[in-house]
């Protein structure tokens, strides 16, 4: 739930942190002028009302982060958990399973490391596990980029041997040419 001393924005199943340098401003800016401050923690009369104005702060977040992004998703995942306990018990079960689904589609199974999980742990005070399959696509898509373009260079190396090796074959080509007209001259005078 909140750490001690107030009501944070962001689930404990939050999978990791941000990979975007601005989205981490971003949310540290938005942290600092909408934290709860000791003392001004609010209990509401029910839990809709509590979502409700966990939904306005994120609101005023999203604001400023470009989607999809890690933060927002766990907030919006971690709502739904809350809205749907408030259902009557008998749907319980029904709706742990749909959120089984719903989490099993947006969260991978990659584990969460990094430094940027210690910055966000220090902001929201929440730990986290796995990566959503955004975040490892991103990743897997930055990784490809960076072989493609190590392909790209060795490939431009290669290219560039192989220029001088036929250059190289040419001249020993001309020179075999020229030696072989030398010496028939001198075979056949």
């Amino acid at each position: 739930s909140a750490p001690a001393g107030g009501h944070s924005v962001l689930p404990h199943a939050l999978s990791a942190a941000l990979d975007d340098p601005l989205s981490m401003l971003a949310l540290e800016d938005w942290h600092r002028t909408h934290r709860e401050r000791p003392g001004q923690h609010v209990d509401y009369d029910s839990e809709l009302l509590s979502c409700e104005a966990r939904l306005r702060k994120l609101d005023n977040l999203s604001a400023r982060l470009r989607p999809p992004n890690m933060v927002v998703t766990a907030v919006v995942v971690d709502l739904l958990h809350r809205v749907l306990a408030t259902l009557p018990p008998a749907l319980h079960g029904l709706c742990k399973k749909l959120m089984r689904f719903i989490e099993g589609a947006v969260y991978s199974q990659e584990p969460a490391s990094g430094p940027e999980l210690t910055q966000l742990h220090e902001i929201l005070g929440q730990s986290f596990e796995k990566l959503p399959y955004f975040v490892v696509v991103k990743r897997q898509q930055a990784a490809l980029a960076r072989l493609e373009a190590r392909a790209a260079e060795l490939q431009r190396t290669v290219d560039e041997h192989m220029a001088r090796r036929r250059s190289v074959l040419e001249f020993i080509a001309r020179l075999q040419q020229d030696e072989r007209i030398v010496l028939q001259g001198w075979l056949f005078r």
